[in-house]
């Protein structure tokens, strides 16, 4: 997925699972590591 809004917009993500109702998990590799990420469900995009 790409994250759409905030902080990471523009950066590429692996979708994990949803957290909730209007959030979601994803992947973000951020220093050579992944990094999980609670983002709104809004801010991704296939």
């Amino acid at each position: 997925v790409e994250l759409d809004d905030g902080p990471f917009q523009g950066i590429g993500a692996i979708f994990q699972a949803y957290d909730g109702e209007e959030r979601a998990i994803v992947l973000i590799s951020f220093m050579q590591k992944q990094q999980r990420v609670s983002v709104p469900v809004s801010a991704i995009r296939p």
